[in-house]
């Protein structure tokens, strides 16, 4: 059955302390995450009086991460205490899904200990390749099993032991993680529809595929097709297919049927894409599209004006204004120049294994194109980002989106940060002004921590992480010379950010 959290008799708890992000699979066996950033701020002077490592299960949507282990409420507390013992305001930096986290973090804090908590506690909220507006790579997931970097170990075992898990088990086991809502585009359209030159996110780039027998799909559609064993896939015996019946046999037919009166083809399909998210999906995993709407605010792309505003539009930031909180900084660190998914060509998925294959998947034989902005190769459209994520989610929130009154009704500063690749800064300690002692102890990065399988010197989404440059950037944040730092551009990301506040009505 699906679950989200633990399965009957397990009881899992996300690791707690800096080994749960340091490294991932070991400091032998894997690569570093969080650990050149930590052994930098060791080396100017913090130790675990200065620092707490907020781990989170990802299983679990927010909502869910504050009733079941009080995750909000106990790191306020962390955050009180260390600001209190140090007598400082803390600075907050999340990586990649960390970003909606930290959004979470501050309008949970406003609203349970008072406006004006911000203000006070809270030096600088930053992120490190930040899904401020979600990510197209992750509506492939959902819809066609395609995990890519998001999901690097399914990926291999969907593409290495297809008998393990093909993409519909891959794309139904994703719908059961509770913080993959946060990784969805927000906005909707008309944030996504072409700011960036990318295009629709999703398109549908044929109609049919060859004839089945109805028998057959019939079979497939019963019930306990999936609890046997010849099923084709071992993780379908539990992880049972959401799509109905009549939308697997329109993908899957020559022939067009209709699922509750709607017809099922391609200008359906993508005129559901062009309404947003949810309406796509909806057609897919219906089940999976009503929980997402009682924990996430994803298509909504401006503030309602009277409307209350409720915990699940704290994840979006174009759905709710930031904090009062005028002296807070908010920081955007985000690599860029690599190709980045910005949407998927699908097709139907032609023969079924299981009662829980994808009825899409990613037409890689698709005609490969390019026009400067963006280019479409195997199926999918890239755009300018940092390999994982497109430049409009990282950048627009600093660049334009928390510059308008409406969103940011307080005026708190913004601050945006680009990194290319090979690019190195040496930065000192916190404590040093002479030239002599760069990079002697606050960028000691030693041969265990920058191991071969990642390098230093790179932009993209997670070897950003050990960049020398951004490690340079968060020290002066740390050191408490935040304010030497000013924006550093060198994208496309303001004029793709002024497309989409005019596109949304952004003043």
């Amino acid at each position: 059955r699906r679950v989200r959290g633990d399965a009957d008799g397990v009881r899992l708890r996300a690791a707690v302390g800096f080994s749960a992000a340091d490294y991932w699979l070991g400091e032998t066996g894997g690569f570093w995450l969080w650990a050149p950033m930590l052994q930098a701020l060791s080396d100017v002077g913090y130790s675990p009086k200065e620092l707490h490592m907020a781990s989170f299960d990802w299983r679990l949507s927010p909502q869910e991460l504050e009733s079941r282990d009080a995750y909000f409420s106990a790191t306020i507390a962390r955050i009180e205490a260390l600001v209190a013992i140090n007598k400082q305001r803390a600075i907050l930096i999340s990586h990649s899904m960390g970003a909606p986290i930290l959004q979470y973090l501050i309008h949970f804090a406003e609203h349970h200990r008072g406006k004006g908590w911000v203000d006070k506690h809270i030096e600088a909220v930053s992120g490190v390749g930040p899904v401020h507006l979600g990510a197209p790579k992750a509506l492939a997931a959902v819809t066609a099993g395609q995990v890519g970097e998001f999901m690097p170990v399914l990926s291999v075992l969907g593409d290495a032991l297809g008998q393990l898990a093909d993409q519909g088990d891959i794309a139904s086991l994703v719908r059961t993680f509770g913080c993959w809502g946060l990784l969805l585009p927000k906005g909707g359209p008309r944030v996504w529809q072409d700011a960036d030159g990318g295009g629709s996110m999703v398109s549908v780039t044929r109609d049919h595929v060859h004839a089945h027998s109805p028998a057959r799909d019939e079979a497939l559609d019963q019930p306990h097709f999936c609890n046997k064993s010849h099923s084709g896939s071992l993780l379908a015996n539990w992880l049972v297919g959401e799509s109905t019946p009549s939308l697997r046999y329109a993908l899957t037919s020559q022939q067009t049927v209709s699922n509750n009166s709607r017809l099922l083809t391609k200008k359906h399909i993508e005129s559901q894409i062009q309404k947003g998210v949810l309406p796509f999906l909806s057609d897919l995993a219906p089940e999976y599209v009503e929980w997402l709407n009682k924990n996430f605010q994803i298509d909504q792309d401006k503030v309602q004006k009277g409307a209350a505003e409720g915990e699940k539009t704290w994840t979006n930031p174009l759905a709710v204004p930031l904090p009062n909180a005028p002296t807070t900084k908010y920081v955007c660190f985000y690599g860029v120049g690599l190709d980045s998914e910005r949407g998927f060509g699908l097709k139907p998925a032609g023969v079924r294994r299981s009662c829980t294959s994808a009825p899409y998947v990613i037409d890689s034989d698709s005609e490969d194109l390019s026009n400067g902005s963006y280019s479409r190769r195997d199926g999918v459209v890239r755009v300018d980002g940092d390999g994982t994520v497109p430049l409009a989610s990282l950048g627009f929130m600093c660049r334009r989106g928390w510059r308008s009154t409406t969103l940011n009704p307080s005026g708190s500063p913004t601050l945006t940060l680009e990194y290319g690749h090979n690019v190195t800064v040496f930065p000192q300690e916190c404590d040093d002004t002479s030239e002599e002692t760069a990079w002697q102890t606050a960028g000691r990065l030693s041969a265990d921590v920058l191991n071969v399988l990642r390098k230093p010197d790179k932009g993209d989404h997670v070897d950003l992480l050990g960049a020398e440059a951004l490690i340079n950037d968060v020290l002066q944040l740390a050191c408490g010379r935040g304010d030497t730092l000013k924006d550093r551009v060198a994208s496309d990301i303001d004029a793709i950010s002024e497309q989409i506040a005019r596109d949304i009505g952004l003043d």
